[in-house]
């Protein structure tokens, strides 16, 4: 995976940079990088960057859907673990809930965006 960003601006112009996918038969697959839209004067070249970030963003949706996924089976785990142990009939589990909870938050992509406060 590149460093590169999904989106970036350059002036006015908003761009989609390839993306390199791993094949199973050991090549590399690369798409081309596009236009994507560009931004009005009104706008201007500064919030630019920023339409490009936003669009970053938009494409990690799916990352985000599936550690808040992870967040709330850890959680559903804890309540269970909970009513069982009200109940005197607590068994021990395998993964506690706090590292399970951990471990879906790191899987939440960094989602800060320029020029935001």
């Amino acid at each position: 995976m590149s460093a590169e960003p999904a989106y970036s601006a350059t002036g006015t112009m908003i761009h989609k940079a390839p993306v390199h996918t791993k094949l199973a038969e050991g090549g590399t697959s690369i798409s081309l990088g596009f236009p994507v839209c560009e931004v009005t004067e009104w706008v201007g070249e500064e919030q630019a960057s920023t339409v490009a970030d936003l669009l970053c963003r938009g494409e990690q949706v799916d990352a985000l859907r599936e550690a808040l996924a992870a967040c709330y089976w850890a959680l559903q785990q804890a309540q269970e673990d909970l009513s069982a142990f009200e109940a005197g009939t607590r068994t021990k589990r395998s993964v506690s809930t706090s590292s399970a909870i951990t471990a879906a938050l790191s899987r939440i992509p960094d989602i800060q965006i320029k020029g935001a406060a």
